[in-house]
């Protein structure tokens, strides 16, 4: 969404994982289409509200200093998001890894210590918290 930005700075790269194509539309077309019709303008905003949270929760993922805090993050805010205990993981380690920006063996061992702490047990890639207040304080 480069073409609102008052000073033009370096854009994204994104990558096609199949044949894509790309659509250019020039501002003035875009202004008057989103004015022109609202629930493409109400789609559009939708679109932009989701990237900023998405952005804002990746910058607070990344803020956090240590592991265990990263990972308590992102329980809590899976947790946040769906109101279930009950957390599958949808990466494989290594890709979890590099969302966390850590090691893989690290993963597997905050999370060893996690459930010898009793805040949660992990069975493959589903992970359930048990000691909500426990996990809160690992984030302290």
């Amino acid at each position: 969404m480069i073409i609102f930005l008052i000073y033009l700075i370096r854009a994204n790269t994104a990558i096609a994982t199949k044949k894509s194509q790309l659509m250019e539309i020039e501002k003035n077309e875009l202004t008057k289409l989103l004015t022109m019709d609202q629930s493409v303008m109400y789609l559009f905003l939708e679109f932009i509200a989701d990237q900023v949270i998405f952005i804002n929760n990746r910058l607070e993922l990344i803020a956090h200093t240590t592991l265990k805090k990263k990972i308590a993050y992102y329980l809590l805010a899976e947790y946040r998001n769906t109101k279930c205990n009950s957390i599958y993981i949808p990466y494989s380690k290594r890709k979890w890894a590099e969302y966390l920006n850590v090691q893989p063996p690290s993963i597997s061992r905050t999370l060893n210590e996690f459930e010898s702490k009793g805040l949660i047990v992990v069975n493959q890639r589903n992970l359930s918290i048990i000691n909500m207040s426990g996990l809160v304080k690992e984030l302290s």
